[in-house]
């Protein structure tokens, strides 16, 4: 089970599909786009800016991040 919940509308001023990312009560992230021109919004704490990617670089990032991290798990188990 993920502590995460996942909400999906339309949104009509922008005339697309929006997925929401909650975290317990606080909107954490949202996705907008189709087809691979997708982009991830997160949010940051209450009152700060949100950063926006593209949602494949940012997945990109976070398998390297996590393949080198196990690499290097790995490596010291050696």
């Amino acid at each position: 089970m993920t502590p995460f919940e996942i909400l999906i509308s339309n949104d009509p001023e922008r005339g697309e599909l929006v997925a929401e990312i909650w975290h317990e009560d606080e909107q954490v992230a949202e996705m907008t786009g189709e087809g691979s021109n997708i982009t991830l919004e997160l949010f940051g704490p209450v009152g700060s800016d949100s950063f926006l990617f593209s949602l494949t670089d940012f997945t990109n990032a976070l398998d390297w991040a996590k393949d080198r991290l196990t690499a290097m798990d790995n490596w010291d188990e050696d």
